[in-house]
């Protein structure tokens, strides 16, 4: 944690615009959920911190994510999704008769890595005369949509030609599913164990203070779902012992229907989550008894989610136990689980970071040694412990496929789910 730098004017402003929304839905409906609430901090058109147009990725924004690094993230995925949009031609699972494999990617971010995979899978699709595939993006952000669009506007026009938008699901698709970073930006109840009861955390308006902040309510007296219910006795029965007094954390009611919606969508092919979280017994240790939410203003990390709501990007780790019960529930086949470390590994990372070191040799202005130097660095974040390599996980499911991804082929931890 660190002191948190002083907000442009124009920043509070658009926060301010956000807070006062959020005044009169509370005001109208009374106290609203703390998912509901992250919803609209996140996703609220025009004012939420995805829809806002305010900067968001790399250096002028709040945070880096791994294809932000540079091309290995990227290029390790290609390969992934390679071996499965071939496995698939070969294996004739295209068993809806939808058209030939796709790609399809979920928040695509400033689009750096539907570039990446554009650009790579077709090259190696080209080398064996094969067509490059079609590349549709799931993205509800306008002002994000336009990033990705200029992102991609160097690629030749018969690539770029072949990706599409969509605000919501397209129907019968067979292919790949790519979620980098997509879980962990879902809204998540925020819930307390307290005196032999849950309690749900609501958000309320201080009139007093002219400002957010939280209220726990008794879940015995909130208007929860049978499936939300259902969901969240399967995670309290699975734990090794009760929770202790106090003990705080989140949960994603929000999860089971977006993997069912996937697998609706999805005829035959793979689905790649990728972020950062834990098997369950982790994820619920004692030390986290505050739960795992963190907020992220200008590379700042923090744990306050009503700090400048509209303009700092709010997540929570992920529990990959209900990520795999929800997707065996769904339809689906847990095909591995393993760190980011070993999935990039395993899908050549070293071999690409030094074919690129490479190809950037033999300059005599210093340029070919800071490349190798920024590839080295690159390798580190993305692998070492402690940084990216361990801290991110990632988890791989498929449907009408026989096939072991070759991710999962160095270290599979699907034991400890």
């Amino acid at each position: 944690m660190s002191v948190l730098p002083e907000a442009p004017l124009q920043v509070r402003q658009h926060s301010q615009q956000l807070v006062e929304v959020l005044r009169d839905r509370i005001r109208q409906q009374g106290a609203i959920s703390f998912a509901e609430y992250m919803q609209s901090a996140l996703y609220e058109p025009g004012l939420g911190y995805y829809a806002s147009g305010l900067p968001v990725f790399g250096v002028d924004g709040d945070f880096v994510t791994a294809p932000g690094l540079g091309e290995l993230y990227g290029r390790c995925l290609a390969a992934q999704c390679d071996e499965v949009i071939t496995a698939l031609e070969n294996n004739g699972c295209d068993r809806a008769g939808t058209a030939e494999p796709c790609l399809i990617e979920f928040g695509a971010g400033n689009g750096s890595l539907a570039r990446v995979l554009l650009e790579q899978i077709s090259l190696s699709r080209a080398a064996r005369n094969q067509p490059h595939p079609h590349y549709h993006i799931i993205e509800t952000s306008g002002s994000l949509r336009q990033l990705q669009e200029a992102e991609l506007a160097s690629l030749p026009p018969d690539i770029r030609g072949s990706v599409q938008w969509h605000d919501s699901l397209p129907q019968s698709l067979s292919g790949v599913v790519i979620a980098n970073e997509v879980l962990d930006a879902m809204p998540v109840e925020r819930l307390r164990w307290q005196q032999q009861e849950l309690q749900q955390l609501q958000v309320v308006f201080d009139s007093e203070r002219n400002c957010l902040r939280a209220s726990y309510i008794t879940l015995q007296n909130v208007e929860a779902t049978p499936l939300w219910l259902a969901q969240l006795e399967r995670i309290l029965a699975t734990l090794p012992e009760p929770l202790p007094d106090g003990y705080c954390f989140e949960f994603n009611a929000y999860l089971s229907g977006w993997l069912a919606a996937i697998g609706e969508m999805l005829s035959s092919g793979a689905v790649l989550l990728a972020d950062y979280g834990y098997p369950r017994r982790e994820f619920f240790l004692p030390e986290r008894d505050q739960g795992t939410l963190m907020c992220y203003y200008r590379h700042h990390s923090h744990d306050d989610p009503f700090h400048l709501p509209g303009a700092q990007d709010i997540t929570a780790h992920v529990d990959f136990t209900s990520v795999a019960e929800a997707a065996v529930d769904a339809g689906f086949n847990l095909n591995g689980y393993t760190s980011q470390s070993a999935f990039l590994q395993a899908n050549g990372l070293l071999q690409i970071a030094e074919q690129l070191s490479q190809q950037s040799a033999g300059g005599n202005d210093g340029r070919s040694q800071l490349d190798s130097l920024r590839l080295m660095q690159e390798v580190k974040t993305l692998c070492l412990p402690g940084s990216m390599g361990d801290r991110f996980q990632v988890m791989g499911l498929t449907k009408g496929i026989d096939l072991v991804m070759q991710g999962f082929t160095e270290l599979d931890l699907s034991h400890r789910l």
